[in-house]
C-alpha cells in the first residue's frame, strides 16, 4: 500500500478475522515507520446505515399520513357529495310537483329557442304526444307539430 506512496487506504480481508476491514496508512517521515489505522467495514457503515434506517422510517410514516389525510378528504367530499344530491333531488321533486300541479300550461326555452322542461297541462293543451315533448327540441319543432297536428299555428 505505501510502496509508491507515503499514505494509502484500500480494503482487505483481515488475515485474523477473516473480516473485510477499511485500512488506512502513513509513513512517518525520516523514520522507517508506518501508522496503520483500521476498522471493520460494518463498524464504518453502521452510523449511516441506523440514518439510513431513520430515514426510511420517516418517508414511510410521512407516506402514510399523506395516504391517511388523502383518504379523509376524499371520504368527506363523497358526503358533501352525496348530502348535495339528495338535497338537489329533493328540490328536483318539489319542482316538478309544483310545475305539474298548476293549472297553466308552462314551457320555458333557453337562448337557443330549446326546450327547458314544460310541464303536463301544456303538453294535454295541445295533444302533444312525450315523446315529441323532450328537452332540447326546438321551439320551431313543437311549433310544427302542432301545426301538423292541429294543436295552433306555424310560428312566421
Amino acid at each position: 500500500m505505501l510502496e509508491d506512496s507515503d499514505h494509502g487506504a484500500g480494503r482487505q480481508i483481515g488475515v485474523v478475522d477473516g473480516v473485510e476491514r477499511i485500512i488506512a496508512a502513513h509513513a512517518v517521515s525520516d523514520y522507517p515507520l508506518a501508522v496503520v489505522a483500521t476498522t471493520t467495514l460494518s463498524s464504518a457503515l453502521a452510523q449511516w446505515i441506523k440514518q439510513t434506517k431513520v430515514l426510511i422510517g420517516s418517508a414511510s410514516l410521512c407516506a402514510l399520513v399523506i395516504g391517511i389525510t388523502l383518504l379523509l378528504i376524499g371520504r368527506q367530499q363523497l358526503q358533501v357529495y352525496r348530502r348535495s344530491s339528495r338535497a338537489l333531488e329533493k328540490q328536483k321533486l318539489q319542482l316538478d310537483a309544483a310545475i305539474n300541479n298548476m293549472p297553466q300550461g308552462l314551457v320555458m326555452l333557453d337562448a337557443n329557442e330549446r326546450l327547458v322542461l314544460c310541464n303536463d297541462r301544456y303538453v294535454e293543451m295541445y295533444g302533444l304526444p312525450r315523446e315529441v315533448v323532450q328537452p332540447g327540441c326546438t321551439l320551431n319543432e313543437l311549433l310544427e307539430h302542432r301545426g301538423a297536428t292541429g294543436g295552433g299555428s306555424k310560428r312566421a
